[in-house]
Protein backbone atom coordinates (compact mmCIF):
# COMPACT_ATOMS: atom_id res chain seq x y z
CA UNK A 1 0.00 0.00 0.00
CA UNK A 2 0.88 3.66 -0.32
CA UNK A 3 0.93 6.02 2.65
CA UNK A 4 -1.59 8.87 2.27
CA UNK A 5 -2.65 11.78 4.47
CA UNK A 6 -6.34 11.75 3.57
CA UNK A 7 -8.88 9.53 1.86
CA UNK A 8 -11.61 10.51 -0.56
CA UNK A 9 -15.22 9.39 -0.67
CA UNK A 10 -15.54 6.02 -2.38
CA UNK A 11 -11.94 4.98 -1.78
CA UNK A 12 -10.79 2.06 0.36
CA UNK A 13 -8.10 2.86 2.90
CA UNK A 14 -6.48 1.40 6.00
CA UNK A 15 -6.24 3.44 9.20
CA UNK A 16 -4.28 3.10 12.42
CA UNK A 17 -6.52 3.71 15.44
CA UNK A 18 -4.82 4.34 18.76
CA UNK A 19 -6.32 3.72 22.18
CA UNK A 20 -8.58 0.80 21.25
CA UNK A 21 -8.16 -2.95 21.07
CA UNK A 22 -8.94 -5.17 18.09
CA UNK A 23 -11.66 -6.81 20.17
CA UNK A 24 -13.36 -3.41 20.55
CA UNK A 25 -14.11 -3.27 16.81
CA UNK A 26 -16.62 -5.51 15.06
CA UNK A 27 -17.56 -5.89 11.43
CA UNK A 28 -19.89 -3.10 10.37
CA UNK A 29 -18.67 -0.45 12.85
CA UNK A 30 -18.45 3.09 11.48
CA UNK A 31 -15.59 5.56 11.85
CA UNK A 32 -17.10 9.03 12.25
CA UNK A 33 -16.19 12.47 13.56
CA UNK A 34 -17.01 12.89 17.28
CA UNK A 35 -20.39 14.33 18.31
CA UNK A 36 -21.69 14.41 14.75
CA UNK A 37 -23.69 11.24 14.16
CA UNK A 38 -26.30 9.36 16.14
CA UNK A 39 -27.02 5.66 16.09
CA UNK A 40 -30.50 4.57 15.08
CA UNK A 41 -32.75 1.55 15.31
CA UNK A 42 -35.05 2.58 12.47
CA UNK A 43 -34.95 4.53 9.23
CA UNK A 44 -37.25 5.63 6.44
CA UNK A 45 -36.16 4.70 2.96
CA UNK A 46 -37.09 3.96 -0.61
CA UNK A 47 -36.29 0.58 -2.12
CA UNK A 48 -36.58 -1.25 -5.42
CA UNK A 49 -37.65 -4.86 -5.22
CA UNK A 50 -35.98 -7.20 -7.71
CA UNK A 51 -38.26 -8.58 -10.39
CA UNK A 52 -37.23 -12.10 -9.36
CA UNK A 53 -38.17 -11.60 -5.71
CA UNK A 54 -41.44 -12.44 -4.01
CA UNK A 55 -43.76 -9.58 -2.98
CA UNK A 56 -42.37 -7.77 0.08
CA UNK A 57 -45.08 -7.72 2.70
CA UNK A 58 -45.56 -5.48 5.71
CA UNK A 59 -43.80 -6.92 8.77
CA UNK A 60 -41.41 -9.15 6.81
CA UNK A 61 -38.17 -10.00 8.61
CA UNK A 62 -35.10 -9.21 6.50
CA UNK A 63 -31.33 -9.00 6.56
CA UNK A 64 -30.23 -5.38 6.23
CA UNK A 65 -26.81 -4.69 4.69
CA UNK A 66 -25.15 -1.28 4.89
CA UNK A 67 -21.46 -0.97 4.17
CA UNK A 68 -19.95 -4.04 5.81
CA UNK A 69 -22.63 -4.50 8.47
CA UNK A 70 -25.44 -7.02 8.47
CA UNK A 71 -28.35 -6.41 10.82
CA UNK A 72 -31.65 -8.20 11.19
CA UNK A 73 -34.77 -6.09 10.98
CA UNK A 74 -38.43 -5.87 10.03
CA UNK A 75 -39.96 -3.88 7.20
CA UNK A 76 -43.00 -1.63 7.65
CA UNK A 77 -44.33 -1.07 4.13
CA UNK A 78 -45.90 2.32 3.44
CA UNK A 79 -46.77 1.32 -0.10
CA UNK A 80 -45.58 1.60 -3.70
CA UNK A 81 -44.15 4.93 -4.82
CA UNK A 82 -46.94 5.31 -7.38
CA UNK A 83 -49.64 5.18 -4.70
CA UNK A 84 -49.07 8.61 -3.15
CA UNK A 85 -52.56 9.83 -2.05
CA UNK A 86 -53.79 12.86 -3.95
CA UNK A 87 -57.03 14.81 -4.29
CA UNK A 88 -59.97 13.09 -2.60
CA UNK A 89 -57.68 10.31 -1.37
CA UNK A 90 -55.35 12.67 0.51
CA UNK A 91 -57.09 11.97 3.83
CA UNK A 92 -57.46 8.22 3.36
CA UNK A 93 -55.18 5.63 4.94
CA UNK A 94 -53.15 3.57 2.47
CA UNK A 95 -54.16 -0.09 2.76
CA UNK A 96 -51.75 -1.61 0.22
CA UNK A 97 -49.11 -3.06 2.52
CA UNK A 98 -46.86 -4.83 0.06
CA UNK A 99 -44.39 -3.99 -2.69
CA UNK A 100 -44.66 -5.97 -5.91
CA UNK A 101 -41.61 -7.44 -7.69
CA UNK A 102 -39.90 -4.98 -10.02
CA UNK A 103 -41.46 -1.90 -8.38
CA UNK A 104 -40.30 0.76 -5.95
CA UNK A 105 -41.81 1.46 -2.57
CA UNK A 106 -41.48 3.37 0.67
CA UNK A 107 -40.51 1.50 3.82
CA UNK A 108 -39.57 2.01 7.44
CA UNK A 109 -37.05 -0.58 8.54
CA UNK A 110 -36.78 -1.32 12.26
CA UNK A 111 -33.38 -2.76 13.12
CA UNK A 112 -32.64 -5.25 15.88
CA UNK A 113 -29.15 -3.80 16.35
CA UNK A 114 -28.28 -0.06 16.22
CA UNK A 115 -26.53 1.30 13.13
CA UNK A 116 -25.16 4.62 11.89
CA UNK A 117 -27.26 5.77 8.93
CA UNK A 118 -27.79 9.07 7.20
CA UNK A 119 -29.72 10.49 4.27
CA UNK A 120 -28.54 9.21 0.90
CA UNK A 121 -26.85 6.05 2.21
CA UNK A 122 -27.30 2.98 -0.02
CA UNK A 123 -28.40 -0.33 1.41
CA UNK A 124 -29.31 -3.87 0.37
CA UNK A 125 -32.02 -6.15 1.72
CA UNK A 126 -31.77 -9.91 1.73
CA UNK A 127 -34.48 -12.37 2.63
CA UNK A 128 -34.26 -13.79 6.13
CA UNK A 129 -34.20 -17.34 4.81
CA UNK A 130 -32.75 -18.27 2.46
CA UNK A 131 -30.48 -15.16 2.59
CA UNK A 132 -30.92 -14.09 -1.04
CA UNK A 133 -30.71 -10.48 -2.22
CA UNK A 134 -34.23 -9.14 -2.82
CA UNK A 135 -33.92 -5.34 -2.94
CA UNK A 136 -31.71 -2.30 -2.82
CA UNK A 137 -32.53 1.22 -1.76
CA UNK A 138 -31.62 4.63 -0.38
CA UNK A 139 -32.01 5.97 3.15
CA UNK A 140 -34.33 9.00 3.25
CA UNK A 141 -34.03 9.73 6.97
CA UNK A 142 -31.98 7.93 9.60
CA UNK A 143 -33.91 9.48 12.52
CA UNK A 144 -37.59 9.33 11.51
CA UNK A 145 -40.23 10.85 13.80
CA UNK A 146 -43.12 8.86 15.22
CA UNK A 147 -45.47 9.28 12.28
CA UNK A 148 -47.41 6.25 11.07
CA UNK A 149 -46.15 5.07 7.69
CA UNK A 150 -49.70 4.37 6.50
CA UNK A 151 -51.16 7.74 7.45
CA UNK A 152 -51.61 10.52 4.87
CA UNK A 153 -49.01 12.58 6.75
CA UNK A 154 -46.58 9.67 6.66
CA UNK A 155 -47.09 9.17 2.94
CA UNK A 156 -46.62 12.87 2.19
CA UNK A 157 -43.41 12.81 4.19
CA UNK A 158 -42.02 9.92 2.14
CA UNK A 159 -42.84 11.72 -1.11
CA UNK A 160 -41.26 14.94 0.09
CA UNK A 161 -38.05 13.31 1.28
CA UNK A 162 -37.79 11.19 -1.86
CA UNK A 163 -37.88 14.37 -3.91
CA UNK A 164 -34.98 15.80 -1.92
CA UNK A 165 -32.80 12.75 -2.61
CA UNK A 166 -33.55 12.90 -6.33
CA UNK A 167 -32.71 16.62 -6.39
CA UNK A 168 -29.18 18.04 -6.34
CA UNK A 169 -27.42 16.35 -3.41
CA UNK A 170 -25.39 19.40 -2.40
CA UNK A 171 -27.80 22.24 -3.02
CA UNK A 172 -31.53 22.28 -3.48
CA UNK A 173 -32.04 18.72 -2.23
CA UNK A 174 -30.25 19.36 1.05
CA UNK A 175 -32.21 22.53 1.73
CA UNK A 176 -35.52 20.86 0.92
CA UNK A 177 -34.69 17.92 3.19
CA UNK A 178 -33.70 20.29 6.00
CA UNK A 179 -36.97 22.21 5.58
CA UNK A 180 -38.99 18.99 5.79
CA UNK A 181 -37.17 17.89 8.94
CA UNK A 182 -37.53 21.30 10.59
CA UNK A 183 -41.22 21.52 9.72
CA UNK A 184 -42.13 18.16 11.26
CA UNK A 185 -40.55 19.15 14.59
CA UNK A 186 -43.09 21.97 14.88
CA UNK A 187 -42.76 23.96 18.12
CA UNK A 188 -40.04 21.73 19.54
CA UNK A 189 -37.70 22.94 16.83
CA UNK A 190 -34.85 20.92 15.35
CA UNK A 191 -31.40 21.23 16.96
CA UNK A 192 -28.94 22.58 14.39
CA UNK A 193 -26.48 19.82 15.24
CA UNK A 194 -29.11 17.17 14.37
CA UNK A 195 -28.84 18.18 10.72
CA UNK A 196 -25.25 16.92 10.63
CA UNK A 197 -26.38 13.38 11.36
CA UNK A 198 -29.66 13.43 9.46
CA UNK A 199 -28.34 15.09 6.30
CA UNK A 200 -24.96 13.38 6.42
CA UNK A 201 -22.92 16.52 5.83
CA UNK A 202 -20.15 18.39 7.64
CA UNK A 203 -20.78 21.08 10.29
CA UNK A 204 -19.56 23.74 7.84
CA UNK A 205 -22.07 22.57 5.25
CA UNK A 206 -24.85 22.66 7.83
CA UNK A 207 -23.90 26.24 8.72
CA UNK A 208 -24.13 27.13 5.03
CA UNK A 209 -27.52 25.41 4.68
CA UNK A 210 -28.89 27.17 7.76
CA UNK A 211 -27.65 30.54 6.49
CA UNK A 212 -29.39 29.91 3.16
CA UNK A 213 -32.64 28.91 4.83
CA UNK A 214 -32.57 32.02 7.01
CA UNK A 215 -31.87 34.30 4.04
CA UNK A 216 -34.76 32.68 2.15
CA UNK A 217 -37.05 33.08 5.21
CA UNK A 218 -37.55 29.30 5.16
CA UNK A 219 -36.33 28.83 8.74
CA UNK A 220 -35.73 30.87 11.87
CA UNK A 221 -32.90 30.16 14.28
CA UNK A 222 -33.97 30.26 17.92
CA UNK A 223 -30.93 29.65 20.09
CA UNK A 224 -29.52 26.36 18.86
CA UNK A 225 -32.81 25.27 17.28
CA UNK A 226 -34.54 25.82 13.97
CA UNK A 227 -38.25 26.39 13.42
CA UNK A 228 -40.26 27.47 10.42
CA UNK A 229 -41.76 30.98 10.21
CA UNK A 230 -45.15 29.27 9.85
CA UNK A 231 -44.69 27.56 13.23
CA UNK A 232 -43.89 30.86 14.93
CA UNK A 233 -46.87 32.47 13.22
CA UNK A 234 -49.22 29.70 14.36
CA UNK A 235 -47.95 29.99 17.94
CA UNK A 236 -48.47 33.76 17.91
CA UNK A 237 -52.01 33.42 16.58
CA UNK A 238 -52.81 30.77 19.18
CA UNK A 239 -51.60 32.95 22.05
CA UNK A 240 -53.38 36.10 20.84
CA UNK A 241 -56.65 34.16 20.47
CA UNK A 242 -56.23 32.61 23.92
CA UNK A 243 -55.57 35.99 25.54
CA UNK A 244 -58.60 37.51 23.83
CA UNK A 245 -60.81 34.74 25.20
CA UNK A 246 -59.21 35.01 28.64
CA UNK A 247 -59.86 38.76 28.83
CA UNK A 248 -63.52 38.21 27.91
CA UNK A 249 -64.03 35.60 30.62
CA UNK A 250 -61.81 37.25 33.27
CA UNK A 251 -62.34 41.02 32.89
CA UNK A 252 -61.00 41.70 36.40
CA UNK A 253 -57.72 39.91 35.72
CA UNK A 254 -54.58 41.70 34.60
CA UNK A 255 -53.85 38.79 32.28
CA UNK A 256 -53.10 35.10 31.89
CA UNK A 257 -50.31 33.89 34.21
CA UNK A 258 -47.16 33.30 32.16
CA UNK A 259 -46.58 29.74 33.34
CA UNK A 260 -50.23 28.85 32.91
CA UNK A 261 -50.01 29.97 29.28
CA UNK A 262 -46.88 27.91 28.82
CA UNK A 263 -48.44 24.80 30.36
CA UNK A 264 -51.87 25.14 28.80
CA UNK A 265 -51.02 26.28 25.28
CA UNK A 266 -47.39 25.43 24.62
CA UNK A 267 -46.64 22.22 26.46
CA UNK A 268 -45.23 20.72 23.25
CA UNK A 269 -43.24 23.86 22.42
CA UNK A 270 -39.60 24.25 23.44
CA UNK A 271 -38.96 26.92 26.08
CA UNK A 272 -36.70 28.96 23.78
CA UNK A 273 -39.37 28.94 21.06
CA UNK A 274 -42.00 30.06 23.59
CA UNK A 275 -39.79 32.96 24.64
CA UNK A 276 -39.25 33.89 20.98
CA UNK A 277 -43.02 33.93 20.40
CA UNK A 278 -43.51 36.27 23.36
CA UNK A 279 -40.67 38.55 22.25
CA UNK A 280 -42.12 38.69 18.74
CA UNK A 281 -45.58 39.66 19.97
CA UNK A 282 -44.10 42.33 22.24
CA UNK A 283 -42.07 43.74 19.33
CA UNK A 284 -45.22 43.72 17.21
CA UNK A 285 -46.98 45.76 19.88
CA UNK A 286 -49.65 43.11 20.43
CA UNK A 287 -49.03 41.93 24.00
CA UNK A 288 -47.51 43.00 27.30
CA UNK A 289 -45.12 40.41 28.76
CA UNK A 290 -44.93 40.45 32.55
CA UNK A 291 -45.76 37.82 35.16
CA UNK A 292 -49.13 37.86 33.45
CA UNK A 293 -49.57 38.05 29.70
CA UNK A 294 -52.12 40.46 28.29
CA UNK A 295 -53.08 42.05 25.01
CA UNK A 296 -51.63 45.55 24.69
CA UNK A 297 -55.06 47.19 24.65
CA UNK A 298 -56.42 45.25 27.65
CA UNK A 299 -57.56 47.25 30.64
CA UNK A 300 -59.19 45.84 33.76
CA UNK A 301 -62.86 46.78 33.49
CA UNK A 302 -65.26 46.93 36.42
CA UNK A 303 -69.01 47.26 36.17
CA UNK A 304 -70.68 50.03 38.15
CA UNK A 305 -71.56 47.61 40.96
CA UNK A 306 -68.06 46.12 40.96
CA UNK A 307 -66.55 49.60 41.11
CA UNK A 308 -68.62 50.42 44.18
CA UNK A 309 -67.68 47.09 45.73
CA UNK A 310 -63.99 47.82 45.11
CA UNK A 311 -64.24 51.18 46.87
CA UNK A 312 -66.11 49.60 49.79
CA UNK A 313 -63.51 46.84 50.22
CA UNK A 314 -60.58 49.27 50.09
CA UNK A 315 -62.23 51.60 52.61
CA UNK A 316 -63.16 48.77 54.99
CA UNK A 317 -59.66 47.30 54.98
CA UNK A 318 -58.03 50.72 55.32
CA UNK A 319 -60.25 51.74 58.24
CA UNK A 320 -59.77 48.34 59.85
CA UNK A 321 -56.11 49.17 60.42
CA UNK A 322 -54.29 46.15 61.80
CA UNK A 323 -57.57 44.31 62.49
CA UNK A 324 -59.37 44.42 59.12
CA UNK A 325 -62.46 42.35 58.29
CA UNK A 326 -61.64 38.83 57.16
CA UNK A 327 -62.43 37.44 53.71
CA UNK A 328 -65.76 36.00 54.87
CA UNK A 329 -66.99 39.47 55.89
CA UNK A 330 -65.69 41.38 52.87
CA UNK A 331 -68.57 40.27 50.64
CA UNK A 332 -71.05 41.62 53.23
CA UNK A 333 -69.14 44.89 53.47
CA UNK A 334 -69.04 45.21 49.67
CA UNK A 335 -72.64 44.16 49.15
CA UNK A 336 -71.74 41.49 46.59
CA UNK A 337 -71.51 37.71 46.62
CA UNK A 338 -68.38 35.93 47.81
CA UNK A 339 -67.18 35.06 44.28
CA UNK A 340 -67.21 38.71 43.15
CA UNK A 341 -65.56 39.98 46.35
CA UNK A 342 -62.86 37.33 45.97
CA UNK A 343 -62.11 38.43 42.38
CA UNK A 344 -61.96 42.08 43.45
CA UNK A 345 -59.68 41.23 46.38
CA UNK A 346 -57.32 39.37 44.03
CA UNK A 347 -57.32 42.37 41.70
CA UNK A 348 -56.43 44.69 44.58
CA UNK A 349 -53.56 42.44 45.69
CA UNK A 350 -52.16 42.39 42.14
CA UNK A 351 -52.44 46.18 42.08
CA UNK A 352 -50.57 46.20 45.43
CA UNK A 353 -53.35 48.18 47.11
CA UNK A 354 -53.93 45.29 49.49
CA UNK A 355 -51.42 42.76 50.77
CA UNK A 356 -52.31 39.20 51.69
CA UNK A 357 -50.78 38.12 55.00
CA UNK A 358 -51.72 34.53 55.68
CA UNK A 359 -55.49 34.39 55.22
CA UNK A 360 -55.95 38.09 55.96
CA UNK A 361 -55.87 41.19 53.77
CA UNK A 362 -54.24 44.42 54.96
CA UNK A 363 -54.04 47.79 53.30
CA UNK A 364 -50.54 48.58 52.05
CA UNK A 365 -50.55 51.95 53.86
CA UNK A 366 -51.29 50.31 57.21
CA UNK A 367 -48.53 47.72 56.75
CA UNK A 368 -46.01 50.35 55.70
CA UNK A 369 -46.87 52.43 58.77
CA UNK A 370 -46.43 49.34 60.97
CA UNK A 371 -43.03 48.55 59.45
CA UNK A 372 -41.84 52.11 59.93
CA UNK A 373 -42.97 52.19 63.57
CA UNK A 374 -41.42 48.85 64.52
CA UNK A 375 -38.16 49.62 62.72
CA UNK A 376 -37.92 52.91 64.64
CA UNK A 377 -38.49 51.35 68.08
CA UNK A 378 -35.86 52.20 70.71
CA UNK A 379 -35.09 50.27 73.94
CA UNK A 380 -37.13 52.73 76.00
CA UNK A 381 -40.25 51.96 73.93
CA UNK A 382 -40.23 48.30 74.98
CA UNK A 383 -39.76 48.53 78.76
CA UNK A 384 -36.05 49.34 78.40
CA UNK A 385 -35.03 45.95 77.04
CA UNK A 386 -31.69 45.65 75.24
CA UNK A 387 -31.50 44.84 72.40
CA UNK A 388 -34.92 45.97 71.27
CA UNK A 389 -37.17 42.95 71.76
CA UNK A 390 -40.82 42.31 71.17
CA UNK A 391 -43.06 39.36 71.95
CA UNK A 392 -46.63 38.45 71.07
CA UNK A 393 -48.11 39.81 74.29
CA UNK A 394 -46.30 43.15 74.02
CA UNK A 395 -47.21 43.44 70.34
CA UNK A 396 -50.91 42.75 71.04
CA UNK A 397 -50.99 45.28 73.86
CA UNK A 398 -49.19 48.00 71.91
CA UNK A 399 -51.46 47.79 68.84
CA UNK A 400 -54.68 46.73 70.50
CA UNK A 401 -55.18 43.58 68.44
CA UNK A 402 -55.89 39.94 69.16
CA UNK A 403 -53.65 36.94 68.58
CA UNK A 404 -55.57 36.27 65.33
CA UNK A 405 -53.89 39.34 63.84
CA UNK A 406 -50.70 39.55 65.91
CA UNK A 407 -49.19 36.20 64.84
CA UNK A 408 -49.48 36.70 61.04
CA UNK A 409 -48.31 40.33 61.36
CA UNK A 410 -45.21 39.34 63.34
CA UNK A 411 -44.42 36.63 60.79
CA UNK A 412 -44.86 39.25 58.06
CA UNK A 413 -42.36 41.53 59.82
CA UNK A 414 -39.92 38.60 59.94
CA UNK A 415 -40.26 38.07 56.18
CA UNK A 416 -39.79 41.79 55.57
CA UNK A 417 -36.60 41.65 57.68
CA UNK A 418 -37.90 44.19 60.18
CA UNK A 419 -37.71 41.68 63.01
CA UNK A 420 -36.00 38.36 63.60
CA UNK A 421 -37.30 35.55 65.75
CA UNK A 422 -35.10 34.63 68.68
CA UNK A 423 -36.44 31.84 70.88
CA UNK A 424 -40.03 32.69 71.84
CA UNK A 425 -39.61 36.37 71.13
CA UNK A 426 -38.31 38.67 68.43
CA UNK A 427 -35.71 41.41 68.12
CA UNK A 428 -35.86 44.43 65.86
CA UNK A 429 -33.15 44.21 63.21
Amino acid sequence: GVKIEEGEAGSRIAVNLGGIELSDVVRGDSLVAPNCFEITRSFDGILELLSTAKPLRHGARVRFHHGTCEVLGRVAVSGPVSMAPTGDQAGVLVENKEIRPGTRGYVRVRLETPAVLTRGDRYILRAYSPPMTIAGGVVLDGQPPRIGVHTPAGRRRFEELNGTVEANQHDKGLRRAACAMIKEQAGQGLPVTALISRLGVSPDTVDSIVASLESEAAAVRVGNRLVTPATLGECKERLVAALSTYHETHPLSDGLPREEARERLFRQVHQSVFERVLAGLVDDGLIVDRERLALKHHRVSLSADEGKAREAIVEAVLQGGLAPPDMANLSTVAGVNHEVSDRIAKLLTRQKVLVRVGTLLFHMENLQRLKDEVAALSPSDIKGSKPVGIDVGTFKERYGITRKYAIPLLEYLDRERITRRVGRGRVVI
